[in-house]
């Protein structure tokens, strides 16, 4: 018999020792801990591996994972927890001496975000310091880890996260679809709070795995914008589950009945054709072109 060996200890020792102890925590009824013990030093490795890998798991655990949801802590939530898993892509980005991130050309923006950044800091430092002050400072400033990432990652890159948002999307919009017309009340949160519930002289609205219809057309009415400006570099498969995916967000979108976000979504296509006019017909040109090329070979 032979025992494979790594770093000096038997190479299933540390995966059964984790199982051992999750098996433990779920046994003594604290299966969210023991969920994180399992899955996050896999996230971590993952993240290691490829920087933009941090950002895609906070993109995943936003579109997928109820906000509702807390890991551990009451502060730790779906959003906050999504935050730092991004902060871990920016600092692998910036750690790896091989990496090649977009140099920064500082903007009226980062200035903006770096003293409100700064305020927040001031305003832990000036006050009377009370227990677990510090933490909720930093999760204040936390989120702003996605701009960061977005600021630092290239442009190839950029075009992937919005691919993968916009497909991230479908998950959200099966939630609404099955609460809308099967369910008719909320999955994951409860009726009786519910401000949206099938009432008397109300119709219900469907907020899915977003909580909320106002939440859930925002962030829908987002990833149609996001994956209609990303679909023109798309092609094959990719190109078609993109369409599915965009059409889906606008379905969920109008879903909702939330007025607000859909004349948002009208406004932010607009401005988009818009803006991007002329590169658009350049690519319509350029692929037009190509098409003939490879008709007349």
């Amino acid at each position: 018999m032979t025992v494979a060996f790594r770093a000096g200890l038997p190479a299933g020792l540390l995966p059964g020792f984790l199982s051992l102890v999750a098996a433990y925590l779920i046994g003594s009824g604290s299966s969210t801990r023991a969920f994180a013990l399992v899955v996050g030093p896999a996230a971590l490795i993952w993240i290691s591996r490829r920087a933009e890998n941090g950002l895609l798991l906070g993109l995943g655990l936003i579109m997928c994972v109820p906000v509702s949801v807390t890991f551990g802590l009451a502060q730790l939530d779906v959003l906050r927890l999504a935050a730092f898993k991004s902060l871990a892509g920016v600092v692998v980005l910036l750690a790896r001496a091989d990496s090649r991130h977009e140099r920064v050309h500082l903007t009226l923006v980062d200035v903006a975000l770096g003293m409100f950044t700064l305020m927040a800091v001031i305003s832990w430092y000036a006050t009377v310091h009370v227990h677990g002050a510090f933490m909720s400072s930093l999760l204040y400033v936390v989120p702003l880890s996605f701009f960061w990432a977005g600021r630092l990652f290239g442009a190839g890159i950029r075009n992937k996260l919005r691919y993968a948002l916009a497909v991230l999307a479908l998950p959200g919009l099966l939630s609404i679809a099955y609460e809308t017309f099967v369910l008719r009340h909320p999955m994951f949160a409860s009726s009786a709070t519910y401000q949206w519930a099938d009432r008397v002289g109300t119709l219900f609205r469907s907020g899915g795995v977003f909580i909320g219809p106002p939440s859930a057309a925002s962030i829908l009415g987002m990833t149609a914008i996001v994956g209609i400006g990303v679909l023109p570099y798309q092609e094959g498969r990719r190109r078609s589950l993109l369409r599915i995916c965009i059409a889906g967000s606008i379905v969920g979108l109008l879903l909702t009945l939330t007025r607000g976000p859909i004349v948002g979504f009208v406004l932010g296509v607009g401005v988009y054709a818009v803006a991007s006019a002329p590169t658009m017909r350049t690519f319509f040109r350029r692929s037009m072109a190509s098409r003939r090329r490879s008709g007349s070979t």
